[in-house]
């Protein structure tokens, strides 16, 4: 009688849609993929958004990182360093990076998106000169081959995806051309989008004047926008809308009273938790000042300044900033900085404490890349390499 009463209730909760949701979603990830083939209805649930939106409600809180070396290598070694943040943290939530064939040697991550990787990957030799994109999620260990647009002088890739709003994501593409029908004569931008709802390619909105040194290479999805910045203080700074399809200007961040746009070092431009920061140091200074854009674009204002003498960042160091974390709670966000041979951590709002994330070995020879300024060019890392792994059960 007991064994009819324990296998009937195993079957109701199996039927009951509502409360197998309740069970699973209070299981670890691996579980989760454990119990995908214990019949269809569990599946759908488990690969579901709807149940993607419940496991993981925010999916802003940064847990690890990416990173790429500076190397002339167009695919250079992959490295990941888990437990940025040790208050939420205290496993490591991805490790192994084998699951996808030559990921480690031949991958080029380009952008990321909550949890979602935009990479490439290729070969080093010339019997494979154009490389494929794909979407990875490093956490369910999906991936999807993306379609061939068939373009050239393509100049940059970036991922939209807001899982808030939809389960589909867009991709934006810019190229180069040197002339477009019924346009002004003269170098132009065109965005071609790619739908993963549709699964193909599209010509999308209107042409680009070519901007000199915008950096395309470095756009970041925030505000229903593709947003790049133009670093070198000439010309505007664009965003593109991604549901109007349409182009709008950014404005340039305040220049402190007594200092000179020339003589301010650009040190990260990235997206935490809904923000969009913008890290500048100044000639003179041994200090950071990081801004935070607003949603309408109308002005960036300060939002916080660090005193790296405070800190205990030396001032004959030079160091990188590799990300700028957002936590729920202000008082627990963080800066991840760069300084020869450490990665290291410093809270923002709180006392500022400094604290070691690893140590890194010094190369004999680095190489710079085409978005660091001089002194990052003598780190390991730079900002514009390095990229946030935000846990993810969203689809690709």
């Amino acid at each position: 009688m007991a064994e009819y009463s324990s296998s009937s209730s195993a079957e109701t909760v199996a039927a009951n849609s509502d409360l197998l949701i309740e069970i699973l979603i209070r299981l670890p990830i691996r579980s989760l993929r454990i119990f995908k083939p214990v019949s269809k209805h569990w599946l759908s649930i488990i690969t579901g958004h709807f149940f993607a939106l419940l496991r993981i409600p925010d999916s802003t809180t940064v847990f690890g990182l990416f990173l790429h070396p500076h190397s002339t290598n167009p695919f250079p070694e992959l490295n990941f360093i888990p437990r940025i943040n040790t208050i939420h943290d205290p496993h490591p939530r991805f490790t192994d990076l084998a699951f996808f064939p030559g990921l480690r040697a031949h991958i080029r991550i380009i952008n990321v998106c909550h949890g979602l990787l935009l990479c490439c990957f290729g070969h080093n030799h010339d019997d494979n000169p154009k490389p494929n994109y794909f979407i990875l999620n490093p956490t369910t260990k999906q991936f999807k081959i993306l379609p061939r647009c068939h373009i050239s002088n393509l100049i940059c890739l970036t991922l939209a995806f807001d899982p808030s709003k939809s389960p589909h994501y867009k991709i934006v593409c810019v190229r180069y051309t040197d002339f477009v029908p019924c346009y002004p004569a003269g170098p132009h931008h065109r965005i071609m989008m790619y739908s993963s709802e549709s699964g193909s390619w599209k010509a999308s909105g209107e042409p680009l004047a070519a901007k000199y040194k915008t950096q395309y290479d470095a756009g970041v999805y925030w505000n229903g926008a593709v947003n790049w910045f133009n670093s070198w203080g000439i010309g505007d700074s664009v965003y593109y809308n991604v549901h109007d399809e349409r182009l709008g200007n950014i404005p340039l961040p305040p220049i402190p009273e007594g200092k000179d746009w020339r003589n301010q070092e650009f040190r990260h431009y990235g997206e935490s938790r809904g923000h969009l920061h913008l890290i500048e140091a100044y000639d003179g200074t041994h200090r950071v000042d990081v801004y935070e854009l607003e949603r309408d674009y109308s002005r960036w204002f300060s939002k916080f300044s660090i005193d790296l003498d405070a800190v205990g960042v030396r001032r004959d160091n030079p160091f990188g900033i590799l990300s700028v974390a957002r936590m729920e709670r202000d008082e627990e966000s963080l800066l991840v900085l760069h300084v020869p041979g450490k990665i290291l951590r410093c809270t923002i709002f709180g006392d500022g404490t400094l604290n070691k994330i690893c140590d890194l070995a010094i190369p004999s020879r680095l190489h710079s890349g085409g978005c660091i300024n001089p002194i990052e060019s003598r780190l390991k890392y730079s900002w514009c390499r390095s990229f946030q792994y935000i846990e993810s059960l969203f689809g690709v």
